[in-house]
């Protein structure tokens, strides 16, 4: 049994998605991976940190002044009138010199990732796809207009609340945590929407800090006007920002006009096998450069580990040999517990670049092509120095 196992050793090293593994398992980035490369093989073609300026010359950075707690009662006084900054992010690269219709807001919704800056609005893992490619095409093909905005999910980056220590105490202490919510944020998206589109100015300006940021007369067209010139507000995201987008336009269709939400998981489900099912899917979309030969080593590998350390045949001698292989923090040890080999086995063994699959990428094991033809042509000493970088560290 054990033998068989050493068909996993062709895989690489496991990586994992960071949305649903258990929190005791520790995620390697991207950048841990580009430094291991840079170990062997020296600089990379590309400075990730140094980006021409220039790049972003057209996008503002700009702080608005946000409720703390949008729910609190009016017998809770403190609570309703706490406020901090939150950061957004605009530009007017497809807003068109004379007035044109129809005119659009696109919002690019924070969370889950990196903070943001102005990358945000060019080129970034949040919006910059679909977003800002459906602003381009609108301005050029429709005459539109189209000014994008990004807003930084609270407690994220510079969206982080300062609260009165002699009032609150930390911003993240159990009690202060209510304020980091779905719920919260949706509502976080309304207010910005519904003070961005007042026809007042100088309230902008004045009370929220907010620099003159149209060139034209759009912001004065209320978005709640029932005319065809009303400005259309659109939210985007992908998984969770997806879903709070998607429950913008949902919980508040007056101030939203449309969603575009990737990927998001919008009803809860427990043990939720689907997103695994897709991503195995990968390995078998020839298109991208995998095969069923590669699905099928993937699956009949996680099959061996799974009847390898379940209950009733799992000995000290299958758990010792799997711990060394996938370098398991604890030994055989902490693979006496199911809830950690459930997680270990159901999150996947292995890194399918399923998210970030990129055909022109440079790195070892960096697309699904570069994934199968290792797991197919057994290159043993072309992965295994991947190993030492992860580890699976159960509680």
């Amino acid at each position: 049994m054990i033998k068989g196992l050493y068909v996993l050793t062709f895989f690489g090293v496991a990586l994992f998605n960071i949305n649903a593994v258990h929190s005791s398992i520790r995620p390697i980035t991207s950048r841990t991976i580009l430094d291991c490369l840079q170990q062997d093989e020296g600089e990379l073609d590309v400075d990730m940190n140094n980006i021409e300026a220039d790049k972003y010359e057209d996008v503002q950075q700009h702080f608005f002044q946000q409720h703390l707690d949008h729910f609190a009662s009016s017998s809770d006084a403190n609570r309703g009138q706490d406020i901090f900054e939150q950061r957004f992010f605009y530009t007017d690269r497809y807003v068109q010199e004379a007035e044109s219709s129809p005119v659009y807001s696109f919002l690019c919704v924070g969370g889950e990732g990196p903070s943001m800056d102005k990358s945000v609005l060019v080129d970034s893992a949040h919006c910059s796809g679909d977003m800002v490619e459906l602003a381009k095409k609108l301005y050029n093909e429709e005459n539109a207009s189209v000014h994008m905005f990004a807003l930084e999910h609270r407690y994220y980056g510079e969206s982080y609340p300062h609260l009165p220590n002699e009032i609150h105490g930390s911003a993240v202490a159990n009690r202060n945590l209510q304020y980091l919510s779905s719920r919260q944020a949706i509502r976080d998206i309304s207010l910005f929407v519904s003070s961005i589109s007042v026809e007042n100015h100088d309230l902008l300006r004045d009370s929220f800090h907010f620099l003159p940021l149209l060139r034209n007369q759009h912001a004065a067209k209320g978005i709640n006007e029932n005319s065809e010139e009303s400005v259309k507000w659109v939210t985007f995201g992908g998984s969770y920002p997806g879903m709070v987008a998607a429950w913008s336009r949902l919980l508040h269709p007056s101030l939203i006009h449309a969603s575009v939400s990737n990927s998001a998981p919008v009803q809860a489900q427990l043990d939720f096998e689907g997103y695994n099912d897709v991503v195995a899917s990968d390995l078998s979309y020839e298109a991208i450069g995998g095969s069923k030969e590669c699905r099928s080593i993937v699956e009949d590998g996680h099959a061996m580990l799974g009847e390898a350390l379940s209950s009733s045949i799992s000995n000290e001698q299958h758990r010792e040999s799997i711990s060394d292989m996938f370098n398991v923090c604890g030994g055989a040890k902490s693979l006496e517990k199911k809830k950690n080999v459930d997680t270990f086995i159901g999150t996947g063994v292995i890194y399918i670049p399923s998210q970030s699959n990129d055909p022109s990428c440079k790195g070892k094991l960096c697309n699904i092509e570069d994934v199968s033809y290792a797991i197919l042509s057994r290159r043993v000493l072309y992965i295994i120095s991947f190993w030492t970088i992860r580890r699976f560290c159960p509680t």
